[in-house]
């Protein structure tokens, strides 16, 4: 993808998803991917890892993640950027929740924050995602033998989701902070407000 930033200075991003099968099947393969890569998401369904106790532990491959994580970094002087992504958190950011799922991300992941900070000079962020909009999440129930996490219509009934570019612009701020150009303060300044603006309005 090329993103402009401004009249004539574009970035070009290359975006790689790893199936979690990948790191179930060829961790090989998938850490080399983490390794080549400048900024690393961990996309997280949120409902799992809040209500769902172990399963939703297992369900987001938690170990499995921060195990490719150290791997490919194993041996590395790491400047990359590490974003985890809560996904579907509408009815946290609807009941004010939202503080409960970040407590929850440092707990699950601590190992690999531990870890990240131990090697990587650069901050670890959570960036929530509204991924479905006025449908939130309900409860989990068992049918024909599988749990099926269930979910239910709230303000306008809209499919309407939010926030969904903000990973991205965290990733772009973060190669940016790395550019030296002309004007650098300003685009940099530009950037940076629309990532705090967006944090005060959710944390």
């Amino acid at each position: 993808y090329n993103v402009t930033i401004g009249k004539n200075l574009k970035i070009e991003l290359h975006c790689i998803d790893i199936p979690g099968e990948t790191i179930d099947g060829n961790m090989t393969v998938a850490a080399e991917l983490v390794k080549n890569a400048d900024v690393v998401i961990i996309a997280i369904d949120t409902p799992q890892l809040q209500e769902n106790g172990y399963k939703g532990v297992v369900f987001n491959r938690a170990k499995n993640v921060s195990d490719l994580i150290e791997a490919a970094l194993a041996g590395q002087n790491c400047s990359k950027q590490l974003l985890f992504v809560p996904m579907k958190c509408e009815k946290y950011v609807h009941n004010k929740s939202m503080s409960k799922i970040v407590s929850r991300i440092k707990e699950v992941y601590a190992n690999l924050i531990r870890y990240w900070k131990s090697v990587c000079d650069v901050p670890a962020y959570v960036v929530p995602v509204q991924t479905l909009g006025d449908l939130e999440f309900s409860h989990f129930a068992t049918k024909g033998g599988v749990q099926v996490a269930y979910y239910k219509y709230v303000g306008n009934k809209n499919y309407s989701p939010r926030w969904c570019e903000q990973p991205m612009i965290y990733a772009i701020n973060f190669q940016i902070n790395r550019i030296s150009w002309p004007n650098a303060e300003e685009i940099v300044s530009k950037w940076e407000q629309a990532r705090y603006n967006f944090l005060d309005k959710i944390l």
